[in-house]
């Protein structure tokens, strides 16, 4: 990152939002694919839930889920950091 480059952001810091970028992209991806209109996880099938999972490289839903929460503490943990 070019952040990371010129001292603006810690190379730490950079792995974690890089992550976060890949995980909601993936998820936001499947999502314009399989969804029309507004998200809601129990109304969902099963097997829709289970390929938003695997399309960011996770097992289940349910880890999906944490590992959605774990980004978002992550990266805004960084930006109050970063303010």
């Amino acid at each position: 990152l070019a952040a990371e480059m010129h001292g603006l952001l810690l190379a730490q810091h950079a792995d974690i939002l890089l992550q976060a970028h890949r995980l909601y992209t993936s998820v936001s991806q499947m999502l314009r694919i399989t969804i029309s209109g507004q998200f809601e996880p129990k109304a969902a099938g099963k097997g829709v839930l289970k390929r938003i999972a695997q399309a960011a490289a996770l097992p289940d839903f349910k880890t999906l889920e944490r590992s959605l929460s774990d980004a978002k503490k992550a990266v805004r943990k960084i930006f109050v950091e970063l303010l």
